[in-house]
C-alpha cells in the first residue's frame, strides 16, 4: 500500500482534478460503473497561478502551510484505495487540489468569518482573506469548477443513459477527522454521515437554499439507511466504534447533499418526459439547465420573468404528480446513495498534537506513519458492509417495494 502522493504541500497544476487512481486492472464485480469511492480532502496541490497563497520567494505563506496541515484529511486516500480494492473496483477518485486552496465539500463562493466550520464556503481563511475578488474567482474556476464538471460526468457514467431512479449510484466519500475538537470527548474511530443538520433539527431546509421544486423531505437522508446501518453493524461487530450522524452532520452545501438535489432534479426531468404532456415537456425544458446549478445557494438568483413563471408551474406540477415525481424516488431501492465515511486520523496515521505556526493546535502525522494493517482492516469491514447491502439488502428491498 503506497503512502499519499506527498507529505508536503506542493505547487503543481491540477492536470487531472478528479483523478482516477487505479488499484487493479481486473474488475471483480459488475457494479464498478455505478459504485464510486472517492476522497476530496486529501489533495496536496496548489496551482502556482493562485499567487496570493505564496510568498515573494515562491514558498507558501506560513499561515497557508499551517492551514494545510490542520485541514487535510490525512490518510483518506489510503483508506479509499483499500476500500476500492476490497470492492473490486478499478480504482478510487482523488481530488488533487489541497483543501486549503479550495474546499469542494462546500457551496461555491466565499466564507464570512461568522459562518463556522459547517457553514463556510469553498474559499475560507486564510485563502478567503488573502485573495482579491478577482483572484478568488480564479481560484474557484481553477479548482472548484473542474472538479464539479468531472464528478457530474462520473455520475452520468453511472446512470448509463438510464433512469436515475434505477441507477444504483452509490458514492462513498472517505474522510478522516480529528480524535477530538477543542476539549470535547474523544470521538469514535469511525462515523457515517448522511443527513444535514438543518433537516435533523427542524425537519426542513432553510428557505431558498436549493431550488423550491426540491422537496425538503428528501433531505432526511442522502443514502439508504439500510446501507448506513449495515456498515455500522459490521463496524461495531469488528470492534470499530461508530457514530451515526455524529459528532456533526452534513454541511448544508456539502457534496453529498448537493448530489442528492442534482440527482432528484435529473430524475424529475425524466419523469416529466415520461408522463408529462408534450406541451409540459416543451414548457419546462428551459428550466433544467438552470435548476442543475445547485453548487451555489438558490437565494439571490435573479430569474427572467418567463423562467419564474415556468418554475411556479413546475412546482404545481410536482404537487399534482407527487407520487411519481417525489414518492417513487424517495422509496426507490435503487435511488442514488451518497454517504460520508469518517475514520479517525490517529487510527490511520501515527502522529501527535502540536501547536502550529499560527498558534492553533492540530494533529500532525509522522512522515511514513501510515498504519497499514489498521487501514486495511477498516476498509475490509466497510467493503463487506457495502457488498452485503448491494447483493442482499438492495435487491430484497427492490423485490418487496410497493408497485
Amino acid at each position: 500500500m503506497p503512502d499519499p502522493i506527498d507529505f508536503h504541500l506542493k505547487s503543481a497544476p491540477l492536470d487531472d482534478p478528479y483523478e482516477l487512481r487505479g488499484v487493479r486492472p481486473d474488475l471483480l464485480e459488475d457494479w464498478d460503473r455505478h459504485v464510486i469511492v472517492d476522497e476530496i480532502h486529501d489533495g496536496d496541490r496548489v496551482p502556482a497561478s493562485i499567487e496570493a497563497l505564496y510568498q515573494d520567494d515562491g514558498a507558501f505563506r506560513p499561515e497557508v502551510e499551517a492551514a494545510f496541515i490542520r485541514e487535510r484529511d490525512w490518510g483518506a486516500s489510503a483508506v479509499a484505495e483499500r476500500l476500492a480494492f476490497h470492492l473490486g473496483l478499478r480504482g478510487y477518485q482523488h481530488v488533487q487540489a489541497a483543501r486549503v486552496a479550495c474546499d469542494y465539500n462546500r457551496f461555491r463562493g466565499w466564507s464570512v468569518p461568522e459562518a463556522g466550520h459547517l457553514g463556510r464556503r469553498a474559499l475560507f481563511p486564510p485563502a478567503s482573506e488573502l485573495l482579491s475578488p478577482e483572484a478568488g474567482e480564479h481560484a474557484l474556476a481553477t479548482c472548484f469548477d473542474p472538479i464539479l464538471a468531472a464528478i457530474m460526468a462520473r455520475c452520468e457514467e453511472a446512470f448509463d443513459g438510464g433512469p436515475v431512479i434505477d441507477s444504483r449510484l452509490t458514492r462513498i466519500t472517505v474522510h478522516t477527522y480529528d480524535e477530538r475538537a477543542g476539549e470535547g470527548h474523544r470521538r469514535p474511530k469511525t462515523s457515517l454521515i448522511f443527513t444535514p443538520f438543518e433537516y435533523h433539527e427542524y425537519a426542513r431546509l432553510p428557505a431558498s437554499i436549493y431550488p423550491p421544486v426540491f422537496p425538503d423531505r428528501l433531505a432526511e437522508f442522502t443514502a439508504d439507511r439500510a446501507l448506513a446501518y449495515r456498515m455500522a453493524l459490521l463496524l461495531e461487530k469488528n470492534y470499530l466504534p461508530v457514530a451515526v450522524n455524529s459528532p456533526y452532520f452534513l454541511p448544508l452545501g456539502g457534496a453529498e447533499m448537493r448530489l442528492q438535489v442534482w440527482c432528484f432534479l435529473r430524475n424529475l426531468e425524466q419523469v416529466v418526459a415520461r408522463i408529462g404532456s408534450a406541451a409540459e415537456v416543451a414548457r419546462f425544458q428551459p428550466l433544467w439547465a438552470l435548476l442543475a446549478q445547485v453548487d451555489t445557494p438558490w437565494i439571490g438568483r435573479q430569474l427572467h420573468t418567463d423562467d419564474q413563471a415556468r418554475l411556479t408551474e413546475l412546482c404545481a406540477w410536482v404537487q399534482t404528480n407527487h407520487l411519481e415525481a417525489v414518492e417513487r424516488y424517495r422509496y426507490s431501492a435503487y435511488r442514488p446513495n451518497a454517504i460520508e465515511v469518517e475514520v479517525r486520523k490517529d487510527v490511520v496515521y501515527a502522529g501527535s498534537w502540536q501547536t502550529l505556526s499560527d498558534g492553533r493546535e492540530a494533529y500532525v502525522p509522522e512522515e511514513g506513519g501510515l498504519r497499514h494493517d489498521e487501514i486495511d482492516r477498516v476498509a475490509l469491514v466497510l467493503a463487506t458492509g457495502i457488498r452485503e447491502y448491494l447483493t442482499k439488502d438492495q435487491p430484497e428491498k427492490r423485490a418487496g417495494a410497493p408497485q
